[in-house]
């Protein structure tokens, strides 16, 4: 298989994972057939992705830096006081303004941690910001500049 092939069965896959109207005897046939090409075994699910984002998303909570006074601007750094996450909140309208992380130090990690592609991290990253931390409508983006 291409490595084309093997994204697209990897998103196939992980839409058929995630949905619960589809039949578990349908997922196990999909695991039988791809289950090499795709590494399932290691293949992580949103559910499993979301705790891991999570705890490292807590681990910067503990490193917190204001960018302004009032507190819409923030920078949560790792122990060695490294940006990890860069959040700003419009307070009057109650929305994320943005979302940016530190593609070095948060989707390359995630990356050696679920031995995924790139792309399928980055995509269970927007689904983690919306669903874990609650920014709906927010495109997260990464960087290596901050």
């Amino acid at each position: 298989m291409t490595k084309k092939q093997i994204q697209i069965l990897r998103r196939v896959y992980n839409d058929i994972i995630n949905d619960d109207l589809i039949n578990d005897n349908i997922k196990e046939d999909f695991e039988r057939f791809f289950g090499k090409e795709l590494d399932i075994k290691n293949y992580p699910s949103q559910e499993k992705f979301n705790k891991v984002f999570l705890k490292l998303f807590r681990k910067g909570e503990k490193n917190i830096r204001f960018v302004n006074d009032d507190a819409s601007h923030l920078i949560l750094t790792n122990e060695d006081g490294y940006w990890l996450f860069d959040i700003k909140h419009n307070i009057e309208e109650k929305k994320c303004e943005h979302f940016i992380y530190s593609f070095d130090r948060v989707c390359l990690r995630l990356h050696d941690e679920f031995n995924v592609d790139s792309d399928r991290i980055i995509e269970l990253i927007k689904n983690a910001v919306s669903d874990v931390l609650g920014l709906k409508g927010v495109v997260p983006a990464y960087s290596n500049y901050h």
